[in-house]
């Protein structure tokens, strides 16, 4: 599986974790109607771009719950690469939400699994993966969704995405997304959230950089 067990360096700035018993498993739960070995045969002249992305389609598709299940454990051993996907995932769910004309397309638990797929990631690898979409999100379309993450991250993680993000990010890519992040680093968070604040555990995490006054004093300037 040479193809699959050395990621190349434009491929991957965060090396993947995917082992073989991994391999196997995500061919087995592909295995409907051929056998595991046939499909193992098939994928041996695949990139790892395109190992993931038969991944991502069969997790998205797939009319298994439990198979769907554990996929989505997988993603986090995918590294980096997986996140654009994952993330465009949990925007598409988003738009669907405000836009209720429209029929929903796939079950819900899709973006669930594939938020706690990018919550599961390493904050470095997720940092890496996370910056590359802003980079490359020229547009903004996927702000909203991108700075949700974030700061799902920044209360969920023992370590200091903030931190992390910055030293991927350009100057102009990162105060594209300044205001919005002081947003929503600022509004009400759950009480777990708070509390972990409130107990020091995140003192000197906050990066931003403002031109606007921060509205909570939880929010500490990192020189």
């Amino acid at each position: 599986m040479t193809a699959l067990s050395t990621a190349n360096s434009n491929t991957l700035h965060t090396q993947h974790t995917l082992q073989s018993k991994d391999i196997l498993l995500i061919c087995q739960l592909a295995s409907a109607t051929d056998t595991a070995e046939d499909t193992l045969e098939q994928i041996q002249s695949w990139s790892f771009e395109q190992f993931f992305g038969f991944t991502c389609h069969l997790f998205v598709t797939t009319e298994s719950s439990t198979v769907r299940q554990q996929l989505a454990e997988l993603f986090p051993k995918f590294g980096k690469i997986a996140i654009l996907s994952l993330v465009k995932i949990v925007y598409f769910f988003d738009l669907q939400r405000d836009q209720v004309s429209l029929a929903p397309r796939f079950p819900t638990e899709v973006q669930h699994l594939a938020i706690t797929a990018l919550e599961n990631m390493s904050a470095h690898s997720l940092a890496v993966g996370i910056a590359q979409v802003i980079e490359e999100d020229t547009h903004g379309t996927l702000r909203s969704t991108v700075v949700s993450l974030i700061a799902r991250a920044f209360y969920k993680s023992e370590e200091d995405i903030l931190s992390l993000l910055s030293h991927h990010l350009s100057k102009d890519s990162w105060y594209a997304i300044e205001t919005s992040l002081i947003d929503e680093l600022s509004s009400p968070q759950p009480q777990e959230a708070s509390q972990k604040i409130f107990e020091g555990n995140f003192n000197n995490v906050c990066l931003l950089q403002s031109r606007s006054q921060i509205a909570e004093r939880q929010l500490t300037e990192v020189a």
